[in-house]
């Protein structure tokens, strides 16, 4: 699948090697990133890209070292199993795919994605999903929820993983990720080494844009 008149996404980076041994500061050593405090005007739009009720842990958040950083540094990956469901973040219009790339190659541009357009400028990505697991066409239009993908390990990818983030213009030259923060995570940006519980989505209309 795939529109071959459209520029692919730039390579996304993998999670990264990690230091031999363990950080003396107990405090510090279960953090995986954090671009310190969150912009004020920051209201999260989005939910986190798998099932409610499930709970996978985050290998690495924003600003984390090393590929987390410059245009990625706005970015998570949450560890889970090869073909778990992926599910869309917030609604939108399904903007890129693609889903042939073999799983465990460690190779950048060898990414299976989906990009889905939000329509405000914003765009959110699902990054390494598994060989013929992506389970939506560009131009399909989807509900925040719905089943979008299988997560791999395809791409510059050690284990099998979900790379999230939220860009604000896709496919091009340049893209880079915007802070972005989840309505049903508990703190709203994730930060440390243990499992992040999708909670039920608001039910009060804050649930944001659809």
């Amino acid at each position: 699948m795939g529109c071959a008149t459209r520029p692919p996404p730039e390579p996304l980076p993998g999670p990264p090697a990690g230091p031999p041994g363990r950080p003396a500061d107990p405090v510090a050593e279960p953090l995986v990133g954090g671009c310190g405090p969150a912009p004020i005007s920051l209201e999260p739009k989005y939910t986190l890209p798998y099932a409610v009720g499930d709970a996978y842990p985050l290998s690495q958040g924003n600003c984390g070292s090393p590929s987390h950083s410059g245009r990625f540094s706005h970015a998570f990956d949450f560890r889970m199993p090869m073909r778990t469901p992926v599910v869309a973040a917030r609604d939108g219009v399904v903007d890129l795919v693609r889903s042939v790339r073999p799983d465990g190659t460690g190779l950048a541009g060898d990414e299976n994605l989906v990009i889905l357009d939000h329509g405000d400028g914003e765009f959110s990505r699902y990054v390494h999903l598994t060989t013929d697991g992506v389970l939506v066409r560009e131009g399909d239009r989807v509900t925040r929820g719905d089943t979008i993908g299988l997560s791999g390990n395809s791409g510059p990818s050690r284990f099998p993983h979900l790379h999230f983030d939220v860009v604000d213009r896709c496919g091009r030259e340049g893209c880079r990720t915007i802070p972005s923060a989840f309505l049903n995570a508990r703190p709203p940006i994730p930060g440390a080494r243990t499992p992040v519980l999708a909670l039920p989505y608001p039910s009060d209309g804050s649930g944001g844009p659809r």
